[in-house]
């Protein structure tokens, strides 16, 4: 009698421990499986010996694809000129921009096309689709998807409508970054402590000079009148106040409120760089007799706008630190003599190139030079206007030919201004 005829055992399978007619079955179908798997083993590599050869030969590829029907795929289309390339606006020197995680370094500058003294900042973007995050504290951290070519998902800000403080990029695919560096950015908080830094700042620009007697000067009125004796005047500013009171900087159509940021030059990852900023503000003259007796004046003649811009330095270092910057249009009276020409009307000179010539003393005055169309329609007709106490003189002929409502400069006037010219 056998193992498999008794009720009380079974016969099983070491391995899977399934019965023995299970076992059986099991590995008829584990034969018939290996037998499939050779036989199309042998079969590829027998199709791969015959197809490959006639795969080199020119032309077999698209005849293939004709008789299964394949739909070719179409070649990508070509970048547009400057579509890689990404302009930045508002960068602030002490900000970190990161591409995909990594710290960007290698920005270009470059020279800007409409002439003011700054750099653009500009990076050029591989194609595909990129994670942008730019942080300079205390402004908001901007995080933005930004794709090259630029696609519907993108996030970045970008500047579309550009004015005459925007970036111009020579080629309409290049794109303008807004990387936020700018005052009305700033937290109700951080901008109010950033007004008050930029107040002690202008009040140091306060400066005293003096008038002879019988020097013309603008009373509180704006009408001229004349000094009876020798008197001191000192010429001091306040920062605007009011948001909707926007003074429009001459020859450049920019405009500021109270603070704001006038330069397109930007700054990626720059220590040497500056954050320069424009504080509008409200000019006064005070003058005070030899008695000291003191009285109010006017910075412009019959109460033309008399408004100006300071530009100021700034830096963060935990609060605000805010400096007077160094330029040659740092001199507010320079941008009010340019605010009287303009509203004289000044014919034969665009006020974009006039030149300012503030005096040592910035309360002594400024002069605004130029040249003039002559008969032959050439500008090369030099001309001088000097801002002084709040009223404007002709230094020579051409000025007074170009501006005959204004007051002649006399022989006195005459002499300052060459010495202010050198």
């Amino acid at each position: 009698m056998s193992l498999r005829d008794e009720p009380d055992f079974e016969v099983t399978d070491l391995w899977t421990g399934l019965p023995d007619e299970r076992v059986y079955t099991h590995e008829r179908e584990n034969w018939r499986r290996r037998r499939v798997l050779g036989v199309a083993v042998t079969a590829l590599v027998l199709f791969a010996m015959v197809a490959i050869p006639f795969f080199q030969v020119p032309g077999f590829r698209s005849t293939l694809r004709n008789a299964l029907h394949v739909p070719t795929a179409s070649p990508a289309p070509p970048l547009a000129d400057g579509s890689d390339v990404i302009y930045f606006e508002h960068g602030l020197p002490w900000g970190a921009l990161l591409v995909d995680g990594k710290l960007v370094t290698n920005v270009d500058e470059e020279q800007p096309y409409t002439g003011f003294e700054q750099l653009y900042t500009s990076l050029r973007v591989a194609k595909g689709r990129h994670l942008l995050s730019y942080g300079a504290t205390p402004f908001p951290v901007i995080r933005c998807w930004l794709s090259v070519p630029a696609a519907r998902g993108d996030t970045c800000p970008l500047i579309s409508t550009r004015g005459p403080q925007d970036v111009t990029p020579p080629f309409p695919a290049e794109r303008v970054l807004d990387l936020g560096g700018a005052p009305e950015n700033l937290p109700e908080s951080l901008r109010a402590t950033l007004e008050s830094a930029a107040t002690q700042a202008v009040m140091r620009l306060s400066t005293t000079t003096s008038l002879s007697a019988g020097e013309p000067f603008a009373g509180v009125t704006g009408a001229p009148q004349f000094a009876t004796g020798n008197m001191a005047a000192t010429l001091s500013y306040a920062v605007a106040r009011d948001p909707a009171a926007v003074y429009v900087i001459p020859g450049s159509a920019r405009s500021c409120a109270i603070l704001c940021a006038t330069l397109a030059a930007s700054y990626v990852n720059s220590s040497q760089g500056q954050w320069i900023i424009a504080a509008h503000v409200v000019p006064h003259w005070t003058y005070r007799r030899a008695d000291g007796v003191t009285f109010e004046g006017s910075a412009s003649p019959l109460g033309v706008f008399s408004d100006s811009v300071v530009p100021l330095e700034v830096r963060w270092n935990g609060g605000w630190q805010v400096h007077l910057a160094t330029s040659i249009a740092s001199s507010p009276m320079c941008f009010i003599a340019l605010n009287l020409i303009s509203a004289e009307h000044l014919a034969g000179a665009p006020l974009s190139m006039l030149r300012m010539v503030p005096a040592t003393n910035p309360a002594d005055g400024c002069l605004i030079t130029g040249d003039a169309i002559n008969a032959t329609g050439v500008a090369n007709v030099p001309f001088t206007v000097m801002y002084r106490f709040g009223l404007l003189f002709a230094v020579d002929e051409e000025s007074r030919r170009l501006l005959p409502a204004i007051h002649a400069a006399d022989p006195h006037l005459e002499a300052l201004a060459q010495s202010w010219e050198g």
